[in-house]
């Protein structure tokens, strides 16, 4: 298993473009995010990801949105409740996710906390996905400038 191929195979793009698009779409598109780079992660995986988990965090994700999208046509208390819940139990999974992705990524790649490359957890915490991509992007910008000076 070579290090530069799995980051090759989980670059996605810019994680601008994944902030913003997650900002349109409410989450939505984050979610949908998280659930191709696990797929692609887990084929390097002894330890797998569980589908299950990663369609529970879908499906909180999606009645969060529908929720909120409706607060803001009915005012009934019960969309309001069912939004902040929902949102909650989402916001829990993606921060889990995070850690989960982020130990993978340090076992699969054999780093430690002295590496530049070590998955840190206090980003991992503020920012799972966006973070995730970001370290993706820089290991693959890194792995660029390498073979351009050669």
């Amino acid at each position: 298993m070579n290090k530069s191929e799995i980051y090759k195979e989980l670059h996605h793009g810019s994680t601008f473009i994944l902030l913003l698009f997650s900002a349109l779409t409410l989450g939505i598109y984050y979610v949908h995010y998280i659930s191709k780079q696990t797929d692609r992660l887990n084929i390097y995986l002894n330890n797998k990801i569980s589908v299950s988990f990663i369609t529970v965090l879908i499906l909180t994700t999606y009645i969060s949105v529908a929720a909120t999208i409706f607060s803001f046509f009915y005012t009934n208390e019960l969309f309001i409740e069912l939004e902040n819940l929902f949102g909650f139990i989402s916001f829990i999974l993606l921060i889990i996710w995070g850690f989960k992705v982020r130990n993978r990524m340090n076992e699969l790649m054999d780093y430690d906390k002295n590496n530049n490359e070590w998955f840190n957890g206090f980003w991992t915490f503020l920012l799972s996905p966006y973070y995730f991509n970001y370290k993706i992007n820089c290991a693959n910008e890194e792995k660029i400038n390498i073979k351009e000076q050669v």
